[in-house]
């Protein structure tokens, strides 16, 4: 029952569901809000070629990648204030069941799953090198060098942003809403990590790898999500989660290619 105790908030006064789903509500509107804000400076400050398409500009595409990561600045930071401020708890007990943040695990797991990916595509590409003919090495060296500084600022943001909103937050608040239905407190867990497994696959949606194969992606990411909130539920908190989801995206955004035609070359491969 670790993982239900994870999501155990009874040394603390019972907040209403309308007031956490509310909390959800003001995050997506202002999310909404404050990105279209952010983006607003990018046509000021970002130069001119960056916010053009890809292809039209040896920069182009640049502004859009930037802008893709910032997006979820607002989805950090409101997710965060809305669980300490409006809900009235405190921000470690977001991350773990104890109520402390355990940097270790977060590391560790940056550690692990970065190492294993990096073996598992050399392994692949010796046993098939074939299947990586279609692979180009990067030859834009200060253009990767951009995209690779904006990579490590405001990735960890971006993958951190999903896990304590979708697995943090959102979880939290689907339990008490399943809760309510009276299924008992095991199913209402499950239940809820089924659900947010599902809506972060529902996140991706309008990813390019989607396009001819929108079952098997979408299989895969609700994969993804249910392996978070497995490691979640074993670990009785968040840390290991966001740790492995910086590394996996760090990786595929900078190493490993991610084919996107509305996005530059950010890989090495």
């Amino acid at each position: 029952m670790r993982g239900y105790d994870y999501y155990d908030l009874s040394d603390h006064p019972e907040r209403s569901l309308l007031l956490w789903w509310t909390g959800l509500l003001l995050i997506v509107v202002g999310t909404l809000i404050l990105g279209i804000l952010l983006a607003i400076p990018l046509f000021v400050l970002v130069p001119e070629g960056w916010m053009m398409e890809v292809g039209a500009h040896p920069r182009g595409g640049f502004g859009f990648y930037l802008n893709l990561f910032m997006f979820f600045i607002p989805v950090f930071g409101l997710t965060l204030l809305m669980w300490s401020k409006g809900l009235g708890l405190k921000v470690a007990r977001l991350m773990e069941a104890g109520g402390r943040l355990r940097w270790g695990h977060m590391g560790r797991a940056m550690a692990v799953v970065f190492v294993s990916l990096a073996a598992f595509t050399a392994l692949d590409y010796l046993l098939d090198p074939d299947g990586y003919a279609a692979f180009g090495v990067q030859t834009d060296w200060p253009g990767y060098a951009v995209l690779l500084l904006i990579t490590l600022l405001l990735c960890p943001i971006q993958a951190s942003s999903e896990e304590l909103l979708l697995r943090g937050y959102g979880a939290h608040m689907l339990v008490r809403t399943f809760e309510r239905m009276r299924i008992g407190p095991r199913a209402a867990v499950w239940a809820a990590y089924a659900l947010s497994s599902a809506l972060f696959a529902s996140l991706h949606l309008g990813n390019s790898e989607s396009v001819g194969q929108l079952w098997p992606y979408m299989v895969s990411i609700f994969v993804f999500g249910a392996g978070m909130c497995v490691l979640v539920h074993v670990e009785g908190g968040l840390e290991s989660a966001v740790g492995f989801h910086i590394a996996n995206n760090i990786f595929v955004f900078s190493v490993v290619g991610y084919s996107d035609p509305d996005l530059p070359d950010s890989a090495l491969i």
